[in-house]
């Protein structure tokens, strides 16, 4: 109270001495603060360049959670550089896992700059250091002004800071606006750039203590990017920046843009990790985009091609393996306008699974396999209660298509067990069936084979009688699988059912009929390849092993 007291009879003083008045918001911040505030002043290489500083007006400033830095360079015309560097460190330990310092670069228009500024660590004081660009060509900043602030807000704010690389390359984020937020697992970025950066590879980097993870992403044809970026370290403060390329070095980066998401779920999470080729042939995983996810039966791959990249057109579909103890799986995930989104079973019961996603090599050769090559893999666990090898739906067998499912109630309605259930199945399939000699002949295999189709065709080579079969038990929730092997040298498929327990044989190809070395196929119902013993079986057929 003293204090304020002798600043009033100062002033009263100063009044009696002089017809002028002293300013009104001069008297205010005075009374206010008790003391007279210090004019912000500038260094001498800032007054050589004819420098000033409008806002804010005195070092020890209090402000709201923002304040505005405005100022003029009057000699702005030799500088080396377009743009101000502003840095603003807390004075303290920050207790948000924010960083002490945020740097700006502002742009220099005609001698003005200007930058609205969030302090990012609440209530306490911020030093602000200004740097202004050297006159000589060698990127060097020289110091132009400082002062401190004093944020009275405990509200926890930021802005999301560029570089100059950035700031030059007109980098701009549309999404996240914010320097500081809030996520549940994942955060989306969207954003531009100049127009050099077509097509141009970028780098995401998350970093959280000494945990980081990297990822290149390419930007569109419009030189805009936008990814959904998982939040890969549980709970907390995760750091992400969005780095641009060093044009002096090949695979590069420069810093570019930063911003903080803390992190509101506790779950650690792995990275997708992801091979050339996923870039190469636009491939867009946007779900998952981490991996350590949890399924009971099944889990959603889900994603997109940028309809520009090589091969795009002729991608029809992607391929899916799922990998436990030893245990393989293979899928065919539709694409369609360049969409796709599938449903992956997860057939070997409750535990821990690689899931690798793949893109199919595009050939004109007609082949009885398929080459296809990584482009993602990621780890999800089963907290399935069974395994389900033998009961849900595999590549080309279809037990949930609601056709296949009429058709196998209509061909077992009079049945009262299983046995009878397996016996009417096998009957229809080499009845209905005719062995496909072309196809044979020609390996003109297709990746879309299935149950479906080998209904709409009523035709097929033994893959396709076996999927049929395999379609139709399963729909009736008996266990049945897919065998391989080789009968009279040849390559071929047949099928085992489990009925009452015990692995039932059955090969609906050979039961269709035979094939003529003059007549080609000849159809003919055989039933005794149903329950056919393995020791009879041996005789023609070699098992090598069961497909998932």
């Amino acid at each position: 109270m003293k204090r304020i007291l002798l600043v009033l009879l100062t002033l009263i003083t100063l009044a009696s001495c002089s017809n002028k008045l002293p300013d009104l918001s001069t008297i205010e911040q005075q009374f206010n603060t008790g003391y007279e505030q210090t004019p912000i002043s500038l260094t001498s290489y800032g007054k050589q360049l004819g420098g000033q500083v409008y806002s804010p007006k005195y070092d020890d400033s209090s402000v709201e959670s923002t304040f505005t830095v405005d100022g003029f360079v009057k000699q702005y015309h030799k500088l080396a550089q377009t743009h101000m560097w502003i840095q603003v460190t807390f004075q303290g330990e920050p207790k948000n896992s924010l960083p002490k310092r945020f740097e700006y670069y502002t742009a220099i228009k005609e001698g003005k700059f200007s930058e609205s500024i969030k302090l990012f660590a609440g209530i306490g004081d911020y030093q602000v250091k200004i740097y202004v660009p050297g006159t000589q060509k060698n990127r060097s900043y020289y110091l132009f002004s400082q002062f401190t602030v004093v944020n009275q807000s405990p509200d926890i704010q930021a802005d999301v800071t560029y570089s100059l690389l950035a700031k030059q390359q007109k980098m701009q984020l549309t999404s996240p606006t914010e320097g500081y937020l809030t996520g549940k697992g994942s955060i989306a970025i969207e954003g531009s750039l100049s127009k050099e950066f077509v097509k141009k590879k970028i780098l995401i980097q998350v970093q959280k203590g000494n945990k980081k993870w990297q990822r290149i992403i390419t930007t569109t044809n419009k030189a805009t990017f936008h990814e959904t970026i998982p939040l890969l370290y549980g709970e907390g403060v995760h750091q992400l920046e969005i780095l641009l390329p060093d044009d002096t070095r090949t695979n590069y980066f420069r810093n570019g843009a930063k911003f903080y998401v803390e992190n509101k779920t506790k779950d650690n999470r792995s990275p997708v990790q992801y091979s050339v080729m996923y870039e190469q042939r636009g491939i867009h995983l946007t779900a998952p985009i981490a991996g350590g996810g949890q399924g009971e039966y099944s889990y959603r791959v889900k994603g997109y091609l940028d309809s520009t990249a090589e091969q795009a057109k002729e991608t029809t579909h992607l391929i899916v393996q799922t990998k436990k103890d030893g245990l393989l799986a293979t899928y065919f995930v539709p694409i369609k306008k360049f969409v796709f989104n599938s449903f992956i079973p997860l057939r070997f019961g409750p535990g821990n699974y690689d899931v690798i996603v793949y893109v199919p090599e595009i050939t004109s050769q007609q082949r009885d396999y398929f080459r296809f090559f990584m482009v993602a893999k990621f780890q999800v666990s089963s907290y399935a209660d069974e395994d389900k090898r033998d009961l849900l739906p595999s590549r080309g067998i279809e037990p949930d298509h609601p056709k296949i499912n009429q058709l196998a109630k209509k061909i077992t309605k009079n049945a009262n067990t299983n046995y009878e259930r397996t016996k009417l199945i096998y009957r229809y399939v080499a009845k209905n069936m005719n062995y496909d000699m072309q196809k044979f002949e020609q390996n003109s295999f297709k990746w879309n084979d299935s149950a479906i189709k080998s209904l709409q065709l009523k035709k097929g080579v033994c893959q396709d009688y076996v999927f049929l079969t395999l379609s139709l038990l399963r729909s009736l929730e008996i266990p049945s699988r897919f065998v391989e092997g080789v009968a009279n040298g040849q390559n071929h498929a047949w099928v085992e059912a489990k009925v009452n327990g015990e692995w039932l044989i059955m090969d609906p190809t050979w039961g269709s009929g035979y094939i003529d070395p003059n007549r080609g196929f000849v159809k003919q119902y055989d039933g005794r390849f149903f329950d056919i013993s393995s020791k009879r079986l041996e005789r023609t057929h070699k098992r090598t092993g069961i497909v998932y």
